[in-house]
């Protein structure tokens, strides 16, 4: 965890405005969420007969916002 608050602070340190108190409050909270975020690129949609469609075929967001977004 402590590797993540430090990718975080040096990611946006310097980031002006309400940046630098949202960082402290982050990093001093012990309820705090990170996780890695990683891109998968698919050469193509489709194998035969099958093809990926709505859901099955975009990410899942970050943010649980599932079918409303």
């Amino acid at each position: 965890m402590e590797q993540g608050r430090r990718l975080v602070a040096t990611t946006y340190a310097g980031g002006g405005w309400l940046t630098t108190l949202a960082l402290e409050a982050w990093g001093a909270s012990d309820d705090r969420y990170f996780d890695a975020i990683a891109r998968v690129d698919v050469p193509r949609w489709t194998a035969g007969r099958v093809v990926l469609l709505g859901d099955a075929a975009s990410c899942i967001s970050l943010f649980g916002e599932g079918s409303s977004s």
